[in-house]
């Protein structure tokens, strides 16, 4: 039964929503797969001016870090189906807008000011304009140092999925998530790389290999509970199996899929575990979990100007640059990513329904009957 009070085919056991509605161990696999992430730009900086490090250091960290970015998406794959069953299509964009666009479009401003402050001013044109849309416009220029790609990917599967959702059922879901993954890998074997890249759009985003770990994400909400514990323990090893057996393909969709797999075990063995212990709600890694989408946000921009201004950071030896960098960024993002989650749960409080449905709210009040 949704909030709105409408009927859901389950289909199975496993589309029921978990006690609580959280996986407090997920949101704790959220703060490791962000931190992947601000190790690599990290190292990216640091290698790419000056730094003495291994040749391929940077190419390997890229590698931890997309790694990262495909476990967010399963990630969202799986919170998102969970939280669907209590909600409307409808209901669930709403919410989903709250989510997203507030925080990211504060964290722009954030940034903005800060390169005004630090620099005397910010690259600014009509694209970026459009470019805060986060819709798959291809290659705009994206103000938070175009992290933003994966925010693209992450806003057009909301929409797919509110889509496939107005049938309210979950059989459907799933069903149609195996043919997404299906049709995504005929067009790997017949077109290569053509929905690989990290400019979306329009055409070629639905079908992208990106997409292949949200597709996990949702498989894994559906399973996890039929899954035996001991079993689901042993998913654990597959985890960098998969993940280091995509380095043997050479074309962008086997290795995507590969790391779609890594990020599938993890995920699904991560919420069977959590089902019997999970982690506390009020634990420090929890907490910093629910701050890692503003993390992610923010933490790429705090490098780039950090890094340009204090030139002494080139200067230093390698190590002590990055890790200089990673505490920085991790630092100031966790701090906006607490300060991003407060404002998230005021927005929800405050804005729980949307502006069409509070309208309705007010002509059906009106419309009645006095006493």
């Amino acid at each position: 039964m949704s909030e709105s009070g409408s009927s859901v085919e389950s289909g199975d056991a496993g589309a029921q929503p978990a006690k609580g509605g959280r996986y407090y161990l997920i949101q704790c696999l959220r703060l490791f797969a962000a931190s992947f992430v601000v190790v690599f730009h990290s190292v990216l900086y640091v290698s790419t001016h000056g730094g003495q490090l291994p040749r391929d250091a940077a190419y390997y960290f890229g590698e931890l870090s997309q790694f990262g970015i495909l476990i967010f998406f399963a990630i969202s794959g799986f919170v998102i189906t969970s939280s669907i069953q209590r909600r409307t299509s409808g209901e669930f964009l709403w919410l989903r807008f709250l989510r997203i666009y507030p925080g990211y479009w504060l964290a722009v401003v954030i940034v903005v000011a800060l390169n005004w402050a630090v620099f005397g001013g910010f690259a600014w044109n009509r694209d970026t304009i459009f470019g805060l849309t986060l819709l798959p416009l291809g290659d705009v220029p994206r103000p938070l140092g175009s992290i933003e790609w994966t925010l693209v990917y992450e806003v057009f599967f909301y929409a797919l999925i509110a889509l496939v959702w107005t049938l309210r059922s979950n059989r459907v879901l799933a069903g149609f998530c195996v043919v997404w993954a299906a049709a995504i890998l005929v067009v790997g074997v017949v077109s290569p790389s053509w929905g690989a890249g990290y400019t979306p759009t329009f055409p070629r985003i639905a079908l992208s290999a990106y997409n292949l770990a949200f597709i996990g994400g949702v498989l894994a909400f559906y399973i996890h509970r039929r899954l035996d514990l001991r079993f689901a323990r042993t998913l654990f090893p597959l985890v960098p199996a998969f993940a280091i057996g995509g380095e043997f393909f050479a074309q962008t969709e086997w290795r995507l899929l590969c790391v779609a797999l890594a990020a599938f075990c993890l995920v699904a063995g991560t919420a069977r575990v959590a089902l019997a212990r999970d982690a506390s709600r009020d634990g420090l890694l929890t907490q910093w979990g629910d701050a890692s989408y503003g993390l992610y946000l923010i933490h790429n921009a705090v490098i780039v100007v950090a890094f340009n201004a204090l030139i002494g950071i080139r200067q230093v030896h390698w190590l002590v640059g990055i890790l200089g960098l990673f505490a920085l960024g991790m630092g100031a993002g966790l701090l906006y990513g607490q300060f991003e989650h407060r404002l998230y749960g005021f927005l929800k409080a405050r804005f729980s329904r949307a502006p069409w449905q509070r309208q309705r709210a007010i002509v059906a009040t009106g419309a009645a009957p006095p006493g």
